[in-house]
């Protein structure tokens, strides 16, 4: 399993039941401290330094599967960025920073896994969009942006693939929970989101097809 972005708690629940983790994240140390503690629980795991919008870091996470677990099964793009402001202050690089990790990021991930699902004519990918995909409001409106097109890219991914190798599944957890794990810790609510992934990874596996989760908390 390749997954790639923030949420230390969703990959350590996602080594819970037997996965094999490839992990990809920018910030080495805390990379190798992910690393080091689910191989501490017996769990397996590798993890590569890797930025989501440069497409040669995404093969190399896919190569990295291949060459030390065999296959990849399953693509978990969960990079991301919530610089929300509205139009009037221009913070245009902000901009930019969510399209290319959330677009183009997903898309190079796509990139990579997709040519080795084919030939081992299965795999799964479960993308991470944003409630905010269907309900739009200010100051997020560039971040909604950006999340309507991971659901869009995913509903796509799933009808170009067909269902005879390729499931594809989108993950929406509130605007307010994409909020507060990115400005805390967010433990509590990271592993909800894990629980989520284990289940949409699980009824992918029994070939659903078309799942979208929502996620929310209580204000």
């Amino acid at each position: 399993m390749l997954v790639h972005g923030g949420g230390e708690p969703a990959r350590y629940a996602l080594a819970e039941p037997g996965a094999h983790l490839v992990l990809g994240a920018r910030r080495e140390d805390r990379l190798n401290a992910v690393v080091d503690r689910i191989t501490a629980r017996g769990g397996s795991a590798v993890g590569l330094v890797a930025d989501v919008t440069r497409r040669e870091d995404l093969k190399r996470l896919t190569d990295a599967a291949l060459d030390r677990f065999g296959r990849l099964d399953v693509l978990v793009p969960n990079a991301g960025t919530m610089a929300v402001s509205p139009f009037d202050e221009l913070r245009q690089d902000d901009w930019d920073a969510m399209v290319a990790t959330h677009i183009t990021g997903l898309l190079n991930g796509i990139g990579a896994a997709l040519p080795i699902f084919r030939q081992q004519r299965s795999g799964q990918s479960v993308n991470v969009a944003s409630t905010a995909a269907y309900v739009v409001k200010s100051p997020q409106v560039v971040y909604a942006a950006t999340r309507t097109a991971v659901k869009v890219l995913t509903e796509g991914l799933r009808q170009e693939s067909g269902t005879d190798f390729l499931r594809a599944a989108e993950l929406d957890p509130a605007e307010r929970v994409a909020r507060k794990i990115m400005t805390s810790d967010g433990l509590p609510l990271l592993e909800r989101i894990a629980a989520a992934l284990i289940l949409l990874c699980a009824q992918l596996a029994r070939r659903l097809v078309r799942l979208a989760v929502h996620i929310e908390t209580a204000r």
